[in-house]
């Protein structure tokens, strides 16, 4: 994978764009089926070999500067994606095919799929709309995903909240002037500590704080793009996002979704109820704590 820096992104992404649009207008001037299936998967390779490491630096940057510009450059790309899944001509092309072979007949129905999640099958106004918000909620994500990135929140806790960590780990953490650590919410630092901190309220201040990251500027997106995936729904004729999302999956409708949840509930609260009792009075490790329950959140696995 190449590793960019901001200045490398900066000059590139505006010709990187140029060049796969500049192939995508050539595939869209030919007519028939022929060579149509090896041209998309040439494009997809000449998109993806640059975007996809500006994608990854985007969020595993460690300077500033190239995730700012990371960012920059993915709001021009991530259109392009769209772009291909809008073409009615590309989508004719598709159609046009006659697979030879099961793999031929499993990816054209792959694109049949992602040429009407693209609004290719759309009437021309509907079409236009679902671009508008197929690339606004592009853009969302990537400011939610930012915001989290940059979020610099911290968490203190004494050095007996840190009772169960192992030393090496304690050895690697901050610590202010009273001796407390000042936890952040990187990966090598907050994991561990759900994993194996033996006080269940500092794991919970700390489960609580990563689950805040970005704050109320994210929780603001969540309210718009809600509303932008119903309104994309509804575009596709489908009563709301669940529908659209679950269509093409093993469960098909929201009610079935429910419906099994329903039924693992029922049958597992009957082993549920002696674990809580037991996990009330004394510490759990962690792979008992697998072995009763498969779904609790990270800091209530040790509950003391």
């Amino acid at each position: 994978i190449p590793v960019f820096d901001a200045a490398k992104i900066s000059a590139r992404c505006d010709g990187e764009l140029a060049s796969v649009r500049k192939q995508l207008k050539a595939m869209e001037a030919r007519k028939g089926a022929d060579g149509i299936f090896a041209e998309l998967n040439a494009l997809t390779i000449s998109f993806a070999d640059f975007a996809y490491p500006v994608y990854l630096l985007q969020n595993v940057a460690s300077d500033k500067a190239t995730r700012d510009a990371a960012q920059a450059c993915l709001e021009k790309l991530l259109p392009f994606e769209t772009e291909i899944y809008q073409s009615v001509a590309l989508y004719r092309r598709v159609q046009a095919v006659k697979p030879r072979d099961l793999t031929d007949t499993v990816y054209q129905q792959d694109l049949f799929e992602k040429f009407e999640d693209g609004g290719a099958t759309l009437p021309p106004e509907k079409r236009k709309r679902a671009k508008e918000i197929i690339d606004e909620l592009e853009r969302m994500s990537l400011a939610f995903q930012k915001n989290i990135n940059d979020d610099a929140t911290t968490v203190t806790i004494t050095p007996a909240e840190a009772d169960g960590m192992p030393e090496p780990w304690k050895a690697a953490r901050k610590r202010d002037d009273s001796g407390n650590f000042v936890l952040g919410m990187d990966y090598p630092t907050y994991v561990p500590f759900l994993e194996l901190a033996t006080n269940a309220d500092a794991r919970k201040r700390v489960w609580m704080a990563k689950s805040r990251e970005g704050g109320e500027k994210n929780l603001k997106i969540l309210e718009q793009a809600l509303a932008l995936r119903f309104e994309l729904a509804q575009l596709h004729g489908q009563p709301d996002f669940a529908s659209y999302a679950l269509k093409r999956r093993m469960a098909r409708t929201p009610a079935a979704v429910f419906d099994f949840l329903g039924k693992v509930k029922a049958a597992a609260a009957p082993e549920l109820q002696p674990a809580a009792a037991r996990w009330s009075g004394s510490l759990v490790s962690r792979t008992e704590a697998r072995r009763s329950t498969c779904g609790s959140t990270s800091f209530s696995m040790n509950s003391a």
